[in-house]
Order: structure tokens, then sequence, then C-alpha cells
């Protein structure tokens, strides 16, 4: 994965932005329905894997502690669900649906909890970007989207378009509240999304995906990556990277070497289990980390297919990812013997069986003593195998027994 890059942007202003007290972390404990997402921000789930949409409309000062919420009736039929093609990342979406002209109506994030904070340690801070991806809600004749930021006002504004619509019709927005906001209340601070609808637009159904809110302006430069990875037993860890800035970490894993391009999308909100099959051969990638700290245990840490790879990257505030770094776990690492001890074989009537402890068996070759093939056994795929239909000869045989990760015993047998 190639950082991002934008030439108006130079390393500086990532020192600015990153000097800038960002928002407080979730603590998962406490908010046990956003516990997937404890990286970022003040980052709530705004990749909706987790999250739940209440069913009946609120006010729009009443914004409820854990739940999705919207302030109006005429969104009844919004939903968050697994939207198939309408999700950009992960398993699930937030279809925005309005069954009839509406003026001013939102959906509502939880509250954020804690609230923005600000460099000076007040809630109230210098901006504030909300930044997500659209499908069907932007360029819309008669449909004036926009998001908010609410305190104890609300603060809207149309959104801004952060490039051109994907080949699979998502486009990034942001909406950037500049200047300090008033918070009297800041238990009811929220992000939303919504707006106005005019002729000749009447109903209208759009979807929201990864949703991000962190201080500062727009950020688009990649954290740093993290490196040195190592995988030990069950135990994945690596160092930590030199500029988290503000984020955390998401780990991949793979059942073969994956390709430079199989990557997550760029500000995907994921959460564990999550599948990716983004890049060359859409190879199947298994998210099994998102968190702070920089080390896991993964229970199946090479026993998917004899050894597994995993991609790290380092994820900042406004979800970029950095290039990745890559380990692999073989099949019970350090702790598999495959030598002359631990290969036995012994004949039972007109059979020879083979059987190689804990390692697994890829292919048998069985040689008379000038050297000729015999028999053959392939792809054995097991800890024992049994060759059968050799000729008695009375002479001496040589048994080649390969292993998955191509080592060789060769044993002798008289036959």
């Amino acid at each position: 994965m190639k950082k991002i890059t934008q030439n108006y942007f130079q390393a500086k202003s990532k020192r600015a932005i990153k000097g800038l007290s960002i928002f407080a972390l979730l603590l998962i404990s406490t908010q046990t329905s956003w516990a997937q997402q404890p990286i970022g921000t003040g980052q709530f789930d705004g990749g909706f894997e987790n999250a739940t949409l209440k069913a009946t409309n609120v006010s729009s000062n009443t914004p409820d502690a854990s739940l999705w919420t919207f302030d109006s009736a005429i969104l009844i039929n919004s939903r968050i669900a697994a939207h198939g093609s309408n999700t950009r990342s992960g398993l699930n979406s937030f279809k925005l649906e309005a069954n009839a002209v509406m003026g001013g109506k939102y959906a509502m994030s939880p509250v954020l909890n804690p609230p923005v904070t600000g460099g000076d340690g007040t809630t109230a801070g210098p901006t504030y970007t909300i930044q997500f991806y659209t499908k069907d809600l932007t360029g819309v004749a008669g449909l004036d989207f926009r998001a908010a930021l609410y305190t104890d006002v609300r603060f809207s504004s149309p959104v801004t378009s952060q490039g051109a619509v994907d080949s699979n019709g998502w486009q990034k927005v942001t909406l950037n509240c500049a200047g300090k906001i008033p918070v009297a209340n800041p238990a009811k601070m929220y992000v939303g999304f919504g707006g106005t609808s005019s002729s000749p637009l009447t109903t209208f159904t759009g979807y929201v995906d990864d949703l991000v809110v962190y201080q500062g302006a727009l950020d688009i430069i990649a954290p740093a990556s993290a490196s040195t990875p190592v995988v030990s037993g069950l135990n994945v860890s690596w160092t930590a990277s030199a500029d988290v800035d503000g984020g955390g970490y998401v780990v991949v894993r793979y059942a073969t070497n994956p390709n430079a391009d199989n990557d997550p999308n760029q500000n995907g909100v994921y959460a564990v289990n999550n599948t990716i099959t983004n890049g060359t051969a859409s190879l199947s990638g298994t998210v099994v980390y998102v968190g702070t700290t920089t080390s896991f245990t993964d229970a199946v840490a090479g026993s998917v297919s004899g050894s597994d790879y995993y991609k790290i990257y380092t994820v900042d505030k406004a979800f970029n990812f950095s290039d990745e770094i890559v380990t692999s776990a073989s099949l019970k690492v350090n702790s598999v013997t495959f030598n002359e001890n631990s290969v036995t074989i012994y004949k039972n009537n007109e059979a020879f069986y083979v059987n190689s402890g804990e390692e697994v068996i890829n292919n048998i070759k069985v040689f008379d003593i000038q050297g000729k093939l015999i028999a053959e056994q392939k792809n054995v795929n097991s800890n024992s195998a049994a060759i059968k239909n050799i000729n008695k000869t009375n002479q001496l045989l040589i048994v080649k027994i390969s292993s998955k990760d191509n080592k060789v015993v060769t044993k002798k047998i008289v036959n």
C-alpha cells in the first residue's frame, strides 16, 4: 500500500495538526457496543460493524448514549445492516432513506463520550473534521446533503467532496467545522448527516460508511509504518510506529503470501473478523486485530494453511493506512520436529506405513537400490500414510519423505 500524498500538504502541516490535542480515546469497557473500534480520536463505531439504529425517531437535542438515532419519522426506513455492494468497508453500512420531502432532518451518532477536547483542555477547540464516504447522496438534484457536529447548537454545512466517485459509486466527503464551537452541554455532543430535499426530489435512498471525526484540518497523510514484526508461537508483535498520530494498528491475516496490493480500503473502518478481498487474485484476508498495543495473541497462528501471513498497518486518527509490514508464522512455530527420529516406517503384510509425528507429509517416494522410482504418493497432506502393492523383492528400499515445508527425511527398509 502506498502512502497518501498531496502537493499542498507539507510535513510541517502534519506536525501542526498533530500538535493539537485530539479527542480522548474511548474506553472499551465503558462502551461495549463500540469496542470494535478502540483506536482513533474520540472514535465510535463509524464503520457500523457493531452499531445499532434506534427504531423510532427522537428529538434532535436528545441523542442516545449508545445507539444511532434519527430526528424525524421521514427517516423511519433507514437501516444499519449488511447492504452488500452498498457497503464500502467491512460488513455493514448506514442506509439513509427518506420517504417524503424533508427539511433539515438528520441521522445522529451516539453521544461522543468523552466529548471533543480542545488544545487548551476545554471541549471547544480550533477546528474539527467530519469525514466519511457516501453513495448516491452527493450531486443529487434537489438534495442539499450535509454533515453536522452537534454541541448545544448544531453546526451544519454542505459537505466538500474529496475526489471522484470510485468504480463502486463511493465518494469521500468531509465537513470542516471552523472556529470555536460553543458547548453548554458536552454530554449532548454528537455528529450527524442528512439535510434538506426539495423539488424535484421527493424520496431518496443513499448510503454512508467509514465515518470518523477528529480535531484539526483534513488529514490525508499516512502515519509512519511500524517495524520488525515477529511471530513467536501464538503471539504476533512489532515495534511501534514513530508517528501513530492519534491512531493505532490494524492487522490482517492471509493463508497464503499476500501481494503488495492486497490491502484494506484507505480510510476504511474495520472490525475484527471482517474479510478483505482487495487486490491481485482477490486473496481473502481476515482482520484479526484492531487496537493500540503492539502485540496480540492469535489462537490460530500457523494453523490456517501451514503458514499464516500477517500484514500490519499503522492507522491514524483519520484512518489513513500506512505502508504495511509483513511477517509469517509456520505451522506450530518452533514446536515441530521432522527428522529421522520423528519419522517412522514399518511393514505390515504387503504395505509400508509411514508416520511423521506432528509434521504434515507432502510426498513419499520409494526407490530400489539402483535408484529407480518404484512407488510414489503425492499430496499426502497428513502425518500418516500407507504405501501398498510393492512387490516383495527381498532387497533394500530407500524411502524419501518430504514435509509441507520441503524438509526431507530418508529411511531404509528391507522389502
